[in-house]
């Protein structure tokens, strides 16, 4: 994995839609950072904030080692969804 930038301690998962998302301790801006690769080994750094809100009690600096999961949803896919994967 080759990320130019400052992305310690990612966590991988590979999304419903083929794609592998690597999640990273905070930096760059964002409390949880986003890459993704469709090969594993080139790597786009995302500007998306994986943890919009946190709780009363956090700081913005308490964010470290994310574990990421893919869920299935009890619920009827939505349009655009597929196979109700959220």
């Amino acid at each position: 994995m080759a990320i130019n930038s400052d992305f310690p301690d990612p966590g991988f998962l590979k999304g419903a839609d083929g794609v592998w998302y690597a999640f990273g301790t905070n930096g760059n801006g964002h409390r949880i950072q986003v890459a993704n690769s469709t090969d594993f080994h080139t790597w786009d750094l995302l500007d998306i904030e994986a943890l919009p809100t946190i709780a009363s009690w956090e700081l913005h600096q308490q964010h470290w080692a994310p574990d990421v999961i893919l869920r299935v949803s009890p619920f009827p896919p939505q349009p655009g969804q597929e196979n109700g994967k959220v």
